[in-house]
């Protein structure tokens, strides 16, 4: 240890306990990024100080509410929270909750349209090939119009084999 520093348990005596640790990490569900962002010390920390508790690893869906379908549910469908919304609540990123939903069977909404209906045009290979190259709309235009990422079409695009253009190449919509 460097001199003049103060060992980390000094200044962040959370981290020696063990009761505290548990509260937050397996009873809240927080990832051991979040806890140690709010303690102010770096994750590899954290997770030092879990596994001398004895603390084990968050196993499967490490947030408890995600596995939870009317309690998820009540909060995306009901009271219209955004994903981001979610996973800022429970202490996760946006993925995870995204995932719940899927595994749950919540529909989930894009920009207040349904992946159903996103997935079913960009699924449809002649839909996307009419779109694409005889209107000669961009990737961006047209996630734009079903409410998901240029880098989505792109991909549907690819699956259904329709050449891409070169940057430039598109007309100008009027």
């Amino acid at each position: 240890m460097p001199r003049g520093r103060k060992p980390i348990i000094d200044t962040i005596p959370q981290l020696d306990d063990k009761k505290w640790m548990e509260e937050q990490y397996v009873n809240q569900a927080k990832t051991g990024r979040t806890i140690a962002s709010e303690l102010g010390c770096h994750s590899s920390t954290f997770y030092r100080y879990r596994s001398k508790h004895g603390i084990p690893k968050h196993k499967g869906t490490r947030i408890l509410a995600l596995r939870d379908k009317d309690w998820l549910q009540h909060q995306y469908a009901e009271l219209g929270k955004t994903m981001q919304e979610i996973a800022d609540e429970i202490g996760c990123s946006v993925q995870p909750v995204a995932k719940a939903l899927h595994r749950l069977g919540i529909e989930i909404c894009l920009r207040g349209k349904h992946y159903s209906v996103i997935f079913t045009k960009l699924e449809d290979a002649e839909w996307l090939a009419e779109q694409y190259v005889e209107l000669n709309r961009t990737d961006q235009s047209i996630g734009d119009e079903l409410g998901c990422t240029r880098a989505n079409v792109q991909l549907w695009r690819k699956k259904h084999g329709i050449q891409g253009r070169r940057v430039g190449r598109h007309l100008t919509a009027s």
